[in-house]
């Protein structure tokens, strides 16, 4: 099934949106202001919580929580190395590839590739294409794809260079 994953920049306070190919919207994945810490909810288009995404600031790491309702899955980078290294755990998946440029793919511990994610520029349309082979795992993988989209977003705070 392909997905496209969406920067939403107006007012309405979703982060992404979620679309099919037919360009119907599928998930919106907003910021969850229930919680002291950032917490992102991933809803239906009726805004029913589906799934829920949460971090919090450790130095050199960065941390995210993924439920569902039915298992709770950790999402860990390690900022520390040249080359940023992620881990799963709770679940037998690894991310291959370039999560710096956004081009990269989940895969199980078979090797089976479960998600590919790659940028898709055009006038006006610039979002995530994202291809997800298994569907009874959508939502999670889906969530997966949006923590590494939010690595070194614009909504980091960063130093620079004056």
């Amino acid at each position: 099934m392909k997905l496209f994953l969406k920067r939403d920049i107006s007012s309405d306070g979703a982060l992404f949106i979620v679309f099919d190919e037919l360009g119907k919207e599928k998930f919106y994945v907003g910021r969850d202001n229930r919680h002291s810490h950032f917490t992102l909810s991933i809803t239906d288009t009726n805004f029913n919580r589906l799934c829920s995404i949460s971090t919090v600031p450790l130095p050199m790491l960065k941390a995210f929580t993924i439920k569902d309702k039915k298992i709770t899955i950790r999402l860990i980078f390690n900022k520390n190395t040249s080359r940023q290294m992620c881990y799963y755990y709770g679940i037998s998946w690894r991310i291959r590839g370039d999560i710096v440029n956004k081009t990269f793919e989940i895969v199980d511990n078979d090797n089976t590739v479960l998600l590919t994610h790659s940028g898709k520029w055009s006038r006006g349309n610039d979002c995530y294409e994202i291809n997800i082979t298994e569907g009874s795992r959508e939502l999670l993988l889906v969530a997966s794809a949006i923590c590494v989209d939010l690595l070194q977003s614009a909504d980091e705070k960063q130093l620079q260079t004056v």
